[in-house]
């Protein structure tokens, strides 16, 4: 996610549709859609399949992010957030074991 919105230039015009009404949706909910932080890139992940859904039927790339910033989170939608989380962290716990069982070591 964070490639496609600093290299929009790489992708198909259908994905670069996408990643500006991914845009439009941060600017709607009053973000910074230049911004590549976690927290927009978040926001984005969470309604990504509405928006190539949207895009793919060709609506209006306006009305499509207006909808999709006033819509509520979702239940399903918040708990994908959970468990990619639940992944994330178990990434860095298992890194952090290694980067100290190599500082123990040696």
């Amino acid at each position: 996610m964070r490639l496609a919105f600093l290299y929009p230039h790489l992708l198909t015009y259908e994905e670069q549709q996408c990643v500006e009404v991914a845009k439009l949706i941060l600017r709607l909910r009053g973000m910074n859609p230049d911004s590549v932080a976690e927290k927009e890139l978040n926001e984005v992940e969470h309604v990504w399949s509405q928006i190539k859904a949207g895009v793919a039927e060709n609506k209006d790339s306006q009305a499509l992010a207006s909808d999709i910033a006033q819509s509520p989170p979702t239940l399903a939608g918040i708990n994908r957030a959970i468990e990619k989380h639940k992944k994330d962290l178990a990434w860095l716990e298992q890194k952090k074991a290694e980067l100290e069982a190599a500082k123990k070591n040696g």
